[in-house]
């Protein structure tokens, strides 16, 4: 680069960095403090009076008065920011009319012909509008506000792309709730402690869960991530319901429509996307499904990358950093605003309090408030003014009573003189809020801790996550007739049971753990889960059909409202099933292997017993049994389990045996005939030798 020192050069220089610094600042970047491009923020500050629904010309007209680039630029920018887009995880517009797609070029109607209003997110951005700075617009008269005061970190939930001089931007957008959580660990602890969070896309579809990458990327903000489509292969068919971030569904045919003249297992492709949704029908040839489904893969249609690299603006500062410093810098921001906020309301309770401290001296003190009315009534304000400076300078507790008090008591109604206990009570109030006002001064985290719990009151079940996240990672091997192939790299996981609410959540194996819920380690994604439910009936669910992170109700995979009680494995041992009346029943995980979702168990336990435990059977194959044969007629006691007859689920109740001795806690059944304390039912020691013989003899 020439480094010349002429004043053409300097000059060159000087009004290059200036550019670029209008262009990098005032167009092209996001604000960290409010997430928002300049288009969006100025888009939203023109709705800030908004009442009902109004033409979408009628925001692009106000907005272009303080943004002067063009009716197109606003629109677009508007259109992106509606629910019906769906471009944005935490849409801060509602629109009505068609306004396009996120997965699919259908372009959104003419501003004519649309309409927007505020919706309830929009007021997180408008809220504290008097606690921000303000600068000049851009063109014409008035100001408008360098930035607006979000509740939260809206930048990471929002995917901004920009290119600017010199410097670009790919954030990939984050859940809302996922921002929410880690913002609020961050404000109670003071650190991050390595906690994580994975990348959202509003397209949908299935993100494959590096913690690596995603630690990388708090970090630095750099990283890159595997998405696949959401899709289904069937005999013949091959059906995408979910586009990868960054592709529509006409991009995908095109795509397909090219393979299709090479591929002739390719039958044909239909495009049923609209504005109820995505859907990408393709036909193959019976038997091929597996070789076109590799195919896609290898040519980056069912799964493609995403690479981040966060760029954004503070102020007038450049920034490049990870989602920590996004989520410290908004929080410095926030703590200005949330202290400006503070100290103006200190200030006006501190004002009002010393109002009243006046006015309630006067008002308490009849003849001095009978003179000053009569002042007020028969003479002027200047008499009434006087009568007040020289009652308060005479006055011992009071210092002199400034003017402003003196005009805000004169301005007061005859009837408010009579109601001193209100004004009392008032006085009272405000010293409570002054008190609480100061404490919170002291812990400004506090504050904001307390908003992001009302916002999350607030949003309630909104913005679920829309991309699944899956610890598979695919990928597709050399495609040919012979053997095509989409291998899955089996990651390890763990399943986290919620026998309360009979859930499952699949689990990263680093993830911290809940002392309410139970774990099962060692598994991986491609686990079959074996769930067993007290009315006998079993659910399957594969472990890759789970979504990671959320816990799943496992009757929603069958039809059953029966309760799970238990989860195992295909690969976990034979269990002991045993229940209150001392029946038995034995469950074998192996012998549930096939491919059906939902099976009604028969003969692993009766339903209508109340289940006290349970224990792997290779754990009690070398104890000793007692039971009652034909309840009341015969004790047995043995040592080889199989000469125990297993209770069955008929419909009689008829028991064919009862467990008489059991382990001290009274669940277990391992006795021991020397140990007084095995005995539950009888009265009498057991006899240290097996006996086969009437019950009565025994206990005699």
């Amino acid at each position: 680069m020439y480094q010349g020192n002429s004043d053409s050069f300097r000059d060159l220089q000087r009004d290059y960095f200036s550019y670029s610094a209008g262009v990098n600042i005032g167009r092209a970047l996001p604000d960290v403090r409010d997430g928002l491009k300049p288009v969006h923020r100025r888009i939203l500050w023109s709705m800030r009076n908004l009442k009902g629904t109004v033409k979408s010309t009628a925001v692009v007209g106000d907005t272009l008065k303080i943004h002067p680039h063009g009716d197109s630029s606003v629109y677009g920018a508007l259109v992106l920011m509606t629910d019906s887009r769906e471009s944005w995880n935490v849409p801060l517009v509602k629109g009505q009319g068609t306004f396009g797609k996120v997965y699919s070029t259908l372009d959104a109607a003419d501003h004519r012909y649309t309409e927007v209003a505020k919706n309830p997110r929009t007021a997180d951005m408008l809220g504290d509008l008097d606690y921000v700075p303000y600068k000049p617009v851009e063109s014409g008269e008035g100001t408008e506000p360098e930035v607006l005061p979000s509740r939260y970190p809206f930048m990471l939930t929002v995917g901004h792309e920009g290119i600017g001089v010199g410097v670009a931007t790919t954030m990939a957008p984050y859940n809302f709730w996922d921002v929410l959580s880690l913002t609020y660990y961050y404000l109670y602890n003071k650190s991050f402690d390595n906690q994580y969070i994975f990348p959202d896309f509003p397209t949908g579809g299935n993100l494959y869960a590096d913690p690596r990458t995603a630690l990388t990327t708090m970090y630095t903000g750099k990283g890159t991530y595997d998405i696949r489509a959401g899709y289904s292969v069937d005999a013949g068919r091959i059906y995408i319901s979910d586009v990868p971030y960054g592709q529509t569904a006409e991009s995908i045919e095109a795509k397909i429509l090219a393979l299709k003249e090479r591929y002739p297992d390719i039958k044909s492709v239909h495009n049923a996307v609209s504005l109820k949704g995505c859907g990408i029908d393709i036909v193959t040839t019976k038997g091929t499904e597996s070789a076109v489904e590799a195919l896609l893969f290898k040519q980056g249609i069912l799964q493609t990358k995403f690479s981040s690299h966060m760029v954004w603006v503070n102020g007038s500062e450049l920034c490049e950093g990870g989602v920590y410093a996004v989520i410290e810098q908004w929080a410095n921001f926030r703590r200005s605003v949330v202290k400006k906020r503070l100290d103006s309301e200190l200030a006006s309770a501190r004002s009002e309090l010393e109002r009243l401290s006046y006015f309630i001296t006067l008002v308490e003190d009849t003849p001095a408030r009978d003179t000053y009315l009569d002042r007020v009534v028969n003479g002027s304000s200047v008499e009434a003014s006087r009568f007040l400076e020289g009652y308060f300078s005479a006055h011992a507790t009071l210092s002199p009573i400034p003017a402003e008090v003196v005009d805000w008591i004169y301005q007061r109604r005859a009837a408010s003189f009579n109601k001193v206990n209100v004004h009392k009570t008032r006085y009272d109030n405000l010293q409570g809020i002054i008190a609480s006002l100061e404490d919170n001064l002291q812990d400004i985290d506090k504050v904001i801790l307390n908003d992001l719990e009302e916002l999350a009151d607030e949003c309630g079940d909104l913005y679920p996550r829309r991309t699944e996240l899956s610890t598979l990672k695919v990928s597709a091997t050399r495609v040919n007739k012979k053997t095509p192939k989409v291998v899955a790299e089996d990651k390890p996981c763990r399943y986290a049971w919620n026998i309360q609410q009979g859930t499952i959540t699949k689990e990263l194996s680093d993830s911290p753990k809940s002392p309410h819920l139970q774990y099962f380690p060692g598994y991986s994604e491609s686990t079959l889960l074996l769930a067993l439910c007290v009315n006998g009936d079993l659910i399957k669910v594969w472990g890759s059909n789970l979504p990671l992170g959320t816990p799943i109700k496992l009757t929603s995979y069958a039809d059953t409202n029966s309760l799970p009680f238990a989860v195992y494995s295909p690969d976990d041992p034979e269990q002991l099933f045993i229940f209150a009346d001392g029946s038995l029943g034995r469950f074998t995980p192996s012998s549930f292997k096939s491919t059906r979702k939902f099976r009604k168990v028969t003969r692993a336990f009766p339903a209508f017993y109340d289940l006290v435990a349970i224990k792997p059977m290779d754990s009690v194959e070398s104890v000793t049994w007692a039971y009652l044969d034909r309840i009341g007629q015969t004790v047995v006691m043995t040592d080889q389990l199989s000469q125990v007859r297993w209770a069955k689920n008929t419909s009689t109740r008829t028991r064919t045996h009862n467990l008489l001795v059991a382990e001290a806690t009274h669940y277990g059944v391992n006795i021991d005939p020397k140990h007084t304390d095995a005995r539950v039912l009888m009265d009498t020691e057991v006899d240290e030798n097996p006996k086969w013989g009437n019950l009565g003899e025994i206990l005699n």
